[in-house]
């Protein structure tokens, strides 16, 4: 039989465990991205159609533990307007290509709610490096 301080540091101990392990799978271990990048849009096999713009990225990447990882905030390319719409948050499914997202763009501007697909983003931060675009 055990004595009553060891029955209570035993309990005590078990809720700060089973407090730590909840904190621990509900935090999302945020990283904030703020990058702006040189890009170049063409159509494959056809240099006439080479046109320079720029890529800001400005968000969030949410990394909960044993789970999808996903991104909210902004994506925008210059040369596209429907970019500078709300982006809709962009979760990678590992188990899709090994954590591709799609891009989707919610564009209020007409008379309609309009959803926007622009693209698909590739996520290799489990690897150590941030983000990629695949357009």
């Amino acid at each position: 039989m055990l004595n009553r301080g060891l029955k209570i540091t035993g309990i005590v101990l078990f809720i700060l465990l089973a407090l730590a392990g909840l904190i621990v799978w509900k935090y999302d271990f945020p990283k904030k991205i703020n990058l702006t990048y040189p890009a170049v849009e063409f159509r494959p096999g056809d240099p006439s159609t080479v046109d320079k713009t720029t890529v800001t990225v400005k968000g969030t990447l949410h990394r909960k533990l044993f789970r999808n990882q996903s991104f909210t905030g902004k994506i925008e390319i210059v040369k596209y307007d429907v970019t500078k719409e709300n982006m809709m948050r962009t979760t990678f499914y590992e188990d899709t290509k090994s954590g591709w997202g799609v891009t989707v763009y919610l564009d209020s501007t007409h008379d309609a709610t309009t959803l926007s697909k622009l693209g698909i983003l590739c996520s290799s931060v489990q690897s150590g490096k941030q983000a990629n675009s695949k357009a």
